[in-house]
């Protein structure tokens, strides 16, 4: 590509709402961006320490096993194993167990309703 072809294409860039042109022709490649271009940052997310607890397989959710107390609640400290919950999947009963120690900071999911498998029934900042 020669200078006038540079200037040709800097010209017509500049009609544009473009900000950054590439060019790539075998080896040979060139790319433009405009001074007066804004910087735009990267995208990220937020760094979190919050950890989903997800549902097991496809049932309906309950709280605990009938005659047994109910342990998740909102606030409430738990240790990694403790059931938090149970899959009624119409056949066989899964357990919902909590994956580390740590505090229940919300309840995604009321007793009775369907749970598709790994979505998020709770979610727990751990210790």
């Amino acid at each position: 590509m020669d200078t006038q072809n540079i200037q040709d294409v800097l010209a017509w860039v500049r009609t544009t709402d473009l900000v950054e042109v590439r060019w790539r022709r075998g080896a040979a490649s060139v790319e433009f961006r405009l001074e007066e271009a804004p910087q735009v940052p990267p995208a990220s997310f937020p760094a979190t320490t919050l950890v989903p607890v997800v549902s097991p397989g496809v049932g309906v959710f309950r709280w605990s096993a009938p005659g047994k107390p109910r342990l998740a609640e909102e606030g409430k400290d738990v240790a990694a194993g403790d059931i938090l919950g149970i899959l009624d999947t119409g056949g066989k009963a899964l357990e919902v167990p909590a994956p580390q120690a740590g505090r229940l900071v919300k309840l995604l999911i009321e007793d009775g309703k369907p749970a598709e498998f790994g979505q998020p029934l709770f979610v727990l900042r751990p210790a």
